[in-house]
């Protein structure tokens, strides 16, 4: 079954794609709008940049799980990893505003932790209280933050 995490960047995309061996930004490196509903398709999702796709138009059904992460927490994670400009906190911030209107089960960033087994329910996946024990110990992020210009540009694209 196709669904889908999203949140802010540095909200735990890449643990998640991971705990659920699953998708990580799957948007980056499409050429089409076809080629991201065929890379999705049968996948747990995570992917921060889901808000700039038509996701919900083309599976109108999908389970989406929306991590709420403090924008301030979220810039200075950034900070680490790239130089954040204006133009980058902006759109973070419209980010942060369209991600309240996604409907789904929305989590706070400080709460995945303990909601887990709700987010394994709600998304239609087994919860094992081993192996989220195990995986909750893990630090996953990325070393490197990357995005693919030309992937967003198809979302551009009438």
């Amino acid at each position: 079954m196709t669904s889908f995490i999203t949140g802010l960047p540095r909200s735990r995309t890449y643990w998640f794609a991971e705990y659920f061996n699953g998708k990580h930004e799957v948007l980056n490196g499409c050429k089409s709008k076809e080629d991201f509903y065929e890379r999705a398709e049968g996948y747990v999702n995570c992917d921060s940049g889901l808000i700039i796709s038509d996701w919900r138009e083309h599976w109108p059904e999908a389970k989406t799980v929306i991590i709420h992460r403090n924008l301030g927490d979220v810039i200075d994670s950034l900070h680490k990893k790239l130089r954040v400009t204006g133009e980058l906190v902006d759109f973070l911030y419209k980010q942060a505003i369209a991600l309240d209107s996604i409907e789904g089960l929305h989590i706070p960033f400080n709460e995945i932790n303990d909601r887990l087994e709700d987010i394994c329910k709600f998304i239609g996946e087994e919860y094992k209280s081993d192996y989220s024990d195990l995986m909750i110990q893990k630090n996953l992020q990325l070393d490197e933050i990357t995005g693919d210009v030309d992937s967003l540009m198809i979302w551009k694209e009438k």
